[in-house]
């Protein structure tokens, strides 16, 4: 088998963004003086200089680039760096290009408004307003970014210093363990998903009611919840960072198991609705041993 740092890369995701926020000083110093605060640092004011309504779209833009990241890779270190396989790697960069230029667009209609947003704000703000606040449209612009930083995968192997043969083989010893537990933790993010996914799915479609009586609330089956498990499974070859041989099964089952029918098709007939949530739950139950 061909070592990991062959099959997979490193992804980190930078992202940046203007709050639209600035600390105050001297309504700070009123507030601490106006409740008669022991020392000028009891609080800290900090004013909205453009209303978050106006800034919604382009850090919408901004999270769903960041949950892209999260969904076609698989964690690896606690600063947020992200394993990618290479047969995931083309489809990655393709959607944090399409994410980036959402980002920049978005971002270029915000600077188009800035000026309409700063006379809401003169409005709003009140004696509070300061226009010495506000950045020149430009480096607004530049502050709403998104940049992806791809590493090769560190091998013990590749480790070298001046130390003693023995020290050497301890450190290396060292980086395997800690790479292995990222491996495993990196796949058990791939079981989690399935089982999060199947598991919603046994819930929603156990707990249908096609028919609403006494005025009873009634339980959909999104539509969602059947593309959800589709997506997952087209997915799932590009997460395999390891070959794991049970997931080519899983992906096999979801596929044949789980997307056989339409969601209409299972709001309609509630024998291929338990048929389907009893497939469900038997992926459910062996993924989850796989967690235990």
């Amino acid at each position: 088998m061909s070592k990991l740092s062959e099959r997979a890369m490193l992804a980190a995701l930078h992202c940046g963004t203007w709050s639209g926020a600035a600390h105050d000083q001297q309504v700070t110093e009123e507030v601490s003086e106006a409740h008669k605060a022991a020392e000028r640092d009891a609080g800290r004011y900090t004013k909205q200089l453009v209303s978050t309504k106006f800034l919604r779209h382009v850090t919408g833009k901004m999270s769903t680039a960041r949950r892209a990241h999260r969904l076609l890779t698989l964690p690896w270190d606690d600063d947020g760096t992200r394993i990618l396989s290479t047969t995931g790697y083309m489809h990655y960069t393709e959607s944090m290009r399409l994410h980036r230029l959402g980002i920049e667009a978005a971002a270029g209609e915000f600077v188009k408004g800035l000026p309409d947003y700063i006379k809401e704000a003169r409005e709003r703000l009140g004696t509070m307003f300061d226009k010495d606040d506000y950045p020149d449209a430009d480096s607004v612009r530049k502050k709403f970014y998104i940049d992806v930083e791809i590493k090769p995968i560190p091998e013990a192997g590749d480790f070298r210093a001046e130390l003693s043969d023995a020290s050497v083989k301890a450190i290396v010893k060292d980086i395997e363990a800690r790479s292995n537990a990222r491996i495993e933790a990196a796949m058990n993010d791939v079981f989690e998903r399935i089982a999060d996914a199947t598991g919603r799915m046994v819930e929603r479609l156990r707990a249908y009611k096609p028919v609403v009586a006494g005025g009873e609330k009634r339980t959909v089956i999104q539509d969602t919840v059947i593309y959800s498990i589709q997506e997952l499974a087209d997915l799932l070859p590009s997460l395999n960072i390891t070959n794991d041989a049970r997931l080519v099964k899983l992906q096999k089952q979801l596929l044949t198991d789980l997307v056989e029918h339409s969601p209409e098709v299972l709001r309609a007939d509630p024998k291929k609705r338990n048929q389907t949530a009893d497939r469900a739950e038997a992926i459910f139950r062996k993924v989850s041993s796989y967690l235990s």
